[in-house]
Parts: C-alpha cells; sequence; structure tokens
C-alpha cells in the first residue's frame, strides 16, 4: 500500500511540478509514514 502512495505521488510531483522535486516529495513521504504508522508499540 505504501509503495503505491509513494508512486502515485511521485508520478503527481512530476507532473504538477519539476521533476527534481520527486525524491524529496518521496523521501517525506517515507518519514511521514514512518512517524505515523499504525500499531506503533507504545500507543
Amino acid at each position: 500500500m505504501a509503495g503505491l502512495v509513494i508512486g502515485v505521488s511521485e508520478a503527481i510531483t512530476m507532473a504538477v511540478a519539476s521533476p527534481s522535486w520527486a525524491p524529496i516529495v518521496s523521501f517525506s513521504l517515507l518519514i511521514v509514514m514512518l512517524l505515523f504508522r499504525p500499531g506503533k508499540p507504545g500507543t
């Protein structure tokens, strides 16, 4: 599921903004998903 979200977000970023922004968006999404992932111990 996360791979699909990252792939779609990269494609949208390349279509709307500059293609050089695609890696920045994908890494930012990865960090956000890791911070707020469900099933995190202690929550």
